[in-house]
């Protein structure tokens, strides 16, 4: 949260909340034109350090490491100390396209001679029929893009959108708080990047060649300036 304080410092600094993250950006601009500001901004800041306190360790964090969630994606009592091998034993990223639902899939993959089975509408994923989980498109992402999708152990397909600096997950878990920062199908992604020579991108297991920023798990700043820390 020290780390934030100039953010609220500065609310009317664009400059300054420019390089807030991106949820607390949108936060603070709303905090700007609110007829109160000072209230409003006490308001989101008292909001922003119950979340580090107490929602994203107890009712996020500590939620998806039980093994009914993050469980569900390794089998056989497999933990996350295993190697990448085996950690995509079961789960498997693809590089894939995602075209409007207007588009034939396989008529496009033919006339860009790419593999069918590749090409996907975003209707056939697992976040198509859930109302909190945000389509595509309202990450600003034009069809067709180049898309990686994880398709899990536990049957799931879900897109990994670019969004900021990183990757977020199209499941509905997250973006049904706003305080949950995490969901199981992103910490086995990073599980597997820390495998991977602690790279910031996710391995693509099969499929179609994709842009790295379409695999960008983690922001090149955070990665560079990121020091662990045990208790």
């Amino acid at each position: 949260m020290r780390e934030e304080e100039r953010f609220f410092e500065y609310p009317e600094d664009s400059a300054v909340i420019a390089g807030a993250p991106v949820y607390l950006e949108a936060q603070l601009e709303e905090v700007r034109e609110h007829d109160d500001t000072e209230s409003a901004l006490e308001k989101a800041r008292e909001r922003r350090v119950n979340w580090y306190r107490e929602s994203i360790p107890g009712k996020n964090l500590y939620q998806i490491l039980k093994k009914s969630s993050y469980g569900t994606l390794i089998s056989g009592g497999k933990g996350p100390s295993l190697a990448t091998a085996v950690l995509t034993e079961d789960n498997v990223f693809e590089g894939t396209v995602v075209v409007s639902e207007d588009t034939d899939p396989k008529k496009y993959a033919r006339q860009q001679n790419l593999p069918e089975e590749f090409v996907y509408r975003e209707s056939e994923f697992s976040h198509a029929d859930s109302d909190p989980a945000p389509s595509i498109v309202d990450f600003g992402i034009e069809l067709p893009a180049p898309l990686l999708i994880g398709r899990f152990a536990n049957g799931s397909r879900y897109p990994f959108i670019p969004w900021g600096d990183g990757l977020t997950c199209s499941c509905p878990y997250k973006h049904d708080q706003p305080w949950r920062v995490m969901c199981k199908h992103e910490l086995l992604a990073s599980n597997i990047c820390g495998f991977e020579s602690s790279s910031i991108f996710i391995p693509k297991t099969r499929g179609i060649d994709i842009p790295h920023r379409a695999r960008r798990f983690v922001s090149p700043e955070i990665a560079a300036t990121h020091r662990s820390t045990t208790n």
